[in-house]
């Protein structure tokens, strides 16, 4: 297989992971994580609080990101209404596709893209998946994550770059350790983060323009 994918493609791009098949050949081109927004197009954090989030400016955001498998849904949900229940003073809500059962309707938020939700939390709880980690990491929200078994995802290795746990006392405790980072922060008027997809596009235009 690394024969034929040397012999027959020109490049392989890789979206912000170093630790992947085949990522060792010489036509392998690397990119910063891909993204579904661009920093520009994110919409104001304070107008994403009031209108989608329904939060005061001045009380802390806990968002759990329930954005994985419907089997987990019940679980973020009770973390979520624990995590309520241990930080009374913070808005906690869920990010979902679904309500879950356990939670109250004024808890859920559904959102498309959840990246411009994550942007106006404080803290995110949620999985080690792709998305979740990198847009935490792009829009420079805390996340901490409990990283859930998949067949091909390594989940655990990705999740090490923001703050893994491994259990629900694991995630509270993490939690109560950056609120207290968090309590005297203010969130900049404007982000800046670079977007692989746009980098992998620009490498792409201009391998085609090269060749012809």
């Amino acid at each position: 297989m690394r024969s034929f994918v040397y012999a027959n493609f020109d490049a392989i791009i890789v979206p912000g992971e170093r630790e992947v098949p085949f990522g060792d050949l010489p036509n392998v081109q690397y990119t910063a994580p891909w993204l579904i927004r661009n920093a520009w197009e994110l919409p104001d954090i304070n107008t994403t609080r009031k209108y989608i989030l329904q939060i005061d400016e001045t009380v802390k955001i806990i968002l759990v990101c329930a954005s994985g498998q419907a089997s987990e849904l019940p679980f973020f949900g009770k973390l979520t209404l624990q995590l309520q229940e241990t930080f009374p003073n913070c808005a906690v809500k869920i990010l979902a596709a679904t309500n879950p059962v356990e939670c109250p309707l004024d808890m859920w938020v559904r959102h498309h893209q959840g990246i411009e939700c994550l942007a106006a939390a404080d803290i995110v709880v949620g999985s080690g998946g792709y998305n979740t980690v990198y847009e935490c990491a792009a829009v420079g929200v805390p996340l901490v994550a409990l990283a859930r078994k998949r067949l091909y995802d390594r989940q655990d290795k990705r999740a090490a770059i923001s703050y893994p746990v491994s259990n629900v006392e694991g995630a509270i405790t993490k939690v109560r350790m950056l609120l207290e980072q968090v309590k005297f922060q203010q969130k900049p008027d404007v982000l800046s983060y670079v977007n692989g997809a746009v980098q992998a596009a620009d490498y792409i235009n201009s391998s085609l323009l090269t060749s012809n």
